[in-house]
């Protein structure tokens, strides 16, 4: 079920992927669940779009030589709840620390 504010959710799991916690993210997660990121392949949906670009956030820090992702969230431009569904975008920074 989706929250009153489903900004809530969405600081979840942002607060869990800033911990590095797979588990924690996934509790949030819908099903199903879309996520568009800068990142190739782009989009992650389906009943595990959360687990599956948290996989490709890592192995993508793998190739690159980073670790310690941060994501640091805008505010919101788009919320839209119908029923047990909703649809946010909140434009969102991922960084790793220097040399990470």
């Amino acid at each position: 079920m989706v929250p009153n504010d489903p900004m809530t959710a969405v600081a979840r799991y942002v607060d869990a992927f800033n911990r590095g916690d797979a588990d924690a993210m996934a509790a949030q997660c819908a099903d199903p669940m879309q996520i568009l990121d800068g990142m190739a392949p782009h989009v992650w949906h389906g009943p595990t779009a959360g687990a599956d670009w948290w996989r490709d956030v890592v192995a993508e820090g793998e190739h690159l030589g980073a670790s310690q992702y941060r994501i640091t969230l805008g505010e919101p431009r788009r919320v839209d709840v119908t029923g047990p569904h909703a649809y946010v975008v909140v434009p969102a920074t991922r960084s790793a620390p220097s040399g990470g």
